[in-house]
């Protein structure tokens, strides 16, 4: 899926989300997010839940929903793009673990009325 925004201006690119609004695919660089605690009525008032939700919006969505544009970052504050951070290493295969010994079934245990049973009418058993 491409960006919707993207397309609208003759470029091709790769959507990573989709608006929760208006269901257009959305690139990084259109996609708004937004975050609010959720709150739902519970008797007499309404309870907040934590933490915060969020949404992924579009461009139009987020200014008719009211969500301030974000803000730019300064140049000094941004990291330069650089090679990726290497992955850690794969970690150590674990030993074999032996296997487990099966358990005996348990026998079914009696109560006692079934043994007075028993031993009344069947006192050989006893």
């Amino acid at each position: 899926m491409n960006c919707y925004e993207c397309l609208s201006r003759d470029r091709a690119t790769t959507a990573v989300a989709v608006c929760s609004r208006c269901h257009v695919g959305l690139c990084p660089e259109h996609l708004r997010i937004e975050s609010r605690l959720v709150t739902e009525p519970r008797g007499m008032g309404q309870v907040t839940q934590g933490p915060e939700a969020r949404r992924g919006l579009c461009e139009v969505c987020a200014r008719a929903a009211g969500v301030p544009a974000p803000r730019e970052e300064p140049a000094a504050l941004r990291r330069p793009p650089g090679p990726p951070r290497p992955l850690q290493p794969p970690r150590p295969p674990q030993p074999p673990q032996p296997p487990r010994s099966p358990r005996p079934p348990a026998r079914p245990r009696r109560s006692r009325a079934y043994e007075r049973l028993i031993c009344v009418h069947l006192p050989t058993l006893c």
